[in-house]
């Protein structure tokens, strides 16, 4: 099993919400969405998806989505869709503020034994709260 570093950052805020985390390659796209809401002090209350090379992942709503539209998440690992370091995916969380994640692997690594993963390396300031209207929104609760 290798290890993934990621670096995970929201569009369109500045200064940027950004964090680095280390968890296994084997990890789902389902698994990841929990680790990322952990990550980013976000609270589960939406849904969400993946888009990588135009292809959407996630869990399909079957009142809104055509079969085969959206890839079932929960069978999809990280090394299907970040292949090699730079390989980046898009991760969009509530589909009414729009949050959008940039997750980029920034390097395959073997796996310390004495290390429980996944884990937080680092980050730069609070996830925006819930429900506050997108960038729009978080800006004007900043004062900008």
């Amino acid at each position: 099993m290798d290890l993934y570093r990621v670096h995970v950052s929201l569009r369109e805020i500045e200064p940027a919400i950004w964090r680095r985390i280390e968890l296994s390659s084997q990890t789902t796209l389902k698994q990841f969405h929990r680790i990322l809401q952990i990550a980013m002090g976000w609270e589960n209350y939406h849904l969400h998806e993946y888009i990588v090379d135009g292809r959407r992942y996630g869990t399909p709503e079957p009142d809104y989505d055509e079969p085969g539209e959206v890839v079932r998440e929960a069978g999809v690992r990280l090394a299907s869709v970040l292949t090699e370091p730079g390989s980046e995916i898009l991760c969009i969380y509530d589909f009414g503020d729009y949050w959008q994640h940039d997750v980029r692997l920034k390097a395959i690594l073997p796996c310390d034994p004495g290390i429980l993963y996944p884990r937080i390396l680092e980050g730069k300031r609070s996830c925006p709260p819930e429900d506050c209207g997108g960038t729009g929104g978080y800006a004007d609760l900043r004062g900008r």
